[in-house]
């Protein structure tokens, strides 16, 4: 048996204020816990919080990021050895309008040696938009010519 991670370490310019915001978001399970105001007024109603965070409806309230955020001296770090890069980067859109455009990168690992368990990926967060691209992808592109 394989356990398959992604993992990420970076760190982002912000306020206090603003890595609060994030570690509530990034910590928020939606699990028999009651929405925060303060997630309400940055990211909407709940349906909107798991429509643009997580992509998935509301009803299916269980929602994790896996990452843990810290911070000091300006700025904050967040990492996670199982962590959904998507979710990440959505929270950081809607959190750090100021602060963007930011980037990030994650690898993907697992325990056991598999074809398909290694490579990973970069996140350029703008202010209308996150794009990701994984390195299996950039690579079969660059077979292609």
């Amino acid at each position: 048996m394989a356990d398959y991670f992604t993992k990420l370490c970076f760190a982002v310019p912000c306020t206090a204020e603003q890595a609060a915001l994030v570690d509530l978001a990034l910590n928020f399970s939606g699990d028999d816990e009651p929405y925060p105001d303060e997630l309400r007024a940055a990211f909407g109603p709940i349906e909107d919080f798991a429509a643009n965070i997580y992509d998935q409806a509301a009803d299916d309230l269980w929602f994790s990021c896996d990452a843990d955020a810290t911070y000091g001296g300006g700025e904050l770090v967040i990492s996670g050895y199982q962590a959904n890069p998507w979710a990440i980067a959505n929270v950081l859109r809607v959190v750090l309008q100021p602060e963007l455009p930011i980037g990030f990168q994650y690898a993907n690992d697992c325990s056991s040696d598999r074809l398909d368990a290694f490579g990973g990926g970069a996140v350029a967060i703008f202010k209308d938009r996150v794009v990701i691209e994984d390195t299996t992808a950039r690579l079969e592109a660059l077979l292609r010519g």
